[in-house]
């Protein structure tokens, strides 16, 4: 692929990219680089403390951000003041999870009790992604492989166990259409669930997978450690690879590939693309 546009970040280590409608934010240890998508670079400073930066913790929905504490869903505003908290209701998820994840540990005391934990703090080993179009969030076991879909009053509507076992490192991003890509770089596999949390596909991942990402349009890419972009369709699996060498990171929005590569001679560059396929 043809680069759009190149720039260097000063620092040894990625912190966090954050993709905008107007901007990309990429940081450092010791610089933040903002650029727009057309590649100008709009500034450059020292690091300052990334604030509210979208993670796996806390999902931003609508006008507020969405985090899971003990047993409540909280609300914020963008100054981080609580708007409202609802009780989960969470007692058919456990019950769910908890026979499904014993049969995965095979009778074996410690993996039971280390299930047990699991099962009874379970929102403190999850991560959250917004589905934004039908105003629910989806939680994600992050050492367990099991999604639920949880709405804003904390009621569940559905909870799903992928691939049996103990498979860490899990993540999910939702399409437009409400298809969920749920992945696990552990256990190198991606998974495709409709709306109502049924099977659609799932398929093995070769090489060493890290990130999991979405164009929103029915397209899932996987970043590979050794330098590519693998991508996938639900219900059809790979259809496209994509050589980037020294990929580190990336995200794609409005059509452009956004990448950090960590070169060996020239640093931490961000590389934007036009999106493969």
């Amino acid at each position: 692929m043809e680069a759009l546009w190149s720039h260097r970040v000063e620092g040894d280590r990625f912190e966090h990219m954050v993709v905008e409608a107007d901007r990309v934010r990429l940081s450092t240890g010791n610089q933040t680089l903002v650029v727009s998508p057309e590649g100008d670079v709009l500034d450059r400073h020292e690091p300052r403390p990334p604030g509210r930066v979208d993670g796996q913790r806390s999902a931003l929905m609508g006008d507020g951000r969405y985090a899971l504490a003990e047993g409540e869903l909280l609300r914020t505003d963008a100054n981080g003041s609580l708007i409202s908290r609802a009780a989960i209701v969470s007692a058919p998820l456990e019950r769910q999870l908890e026979g499904a994840i014993r049969r995965a540990t095979q009778g074996v005391p410690t993996f039971e009790t280390a299930i047990e934990n699991q099962i009874r703090r379970w929102w403190w080993t999850t991560g959250l992604v917004a589905d934004s179009e039908r105003e629910r969030l989806i939680v994600i076991g992050l050492v367990i492989p099991w999604l639920a879909a949880l709405r804003t009053d904390g009621n569940v509507e559905w909870v799903r166990l992928d691939r049996t076992g103990i498979d860490c490192c899990n993540s999910a991003v939702v399409a437009n259409d409400g298809t969920l890509a749920h992945f696990s770089s552990c256990g190198r596999w991606i998974t495709f669930v409709t709306t109502e949390g049924n099977f659609v596909s799932s398929h093995d991942v070769d090489g060493e997978p890290a990130q999991l990402l979405t164009n929103g349009r029915g397209v899932a890419y996987v970043v590979d450690l050794a330098g590519r972009l693998l991508a996938y369709r639900p219900g059809v699996g790979p259809v496209l690879t994509v050589e980037v060498p020294h990929l580190w990171h990336a995200d794609v929005r409005d059509g452009i590939l956004y990448t950090v590569i960590r070169h060996p001679s020239d640093g931490i560059l961000v590389v934007a693309f036009r999106e493969p396929g």
